[in-house]
């Protein structure tokens, strides 16, 4: 939102990046099952 800091908005992406990474890795994982 309006209120929300740079540095705020930064983490949230830094954060979703991680998450992303680590469903990508599962997703491989279970494909090698």
């Amino acid at each position: 939102g309006p209120s929300m800091t740079r540095l705020e908005a930064h983490q949230r992406v830094d954060y979703a990046k991680r998450a992303v990474e680590a469903a990508v890795k599962m997703y491989r994982r279970l494909n090698k099952l």
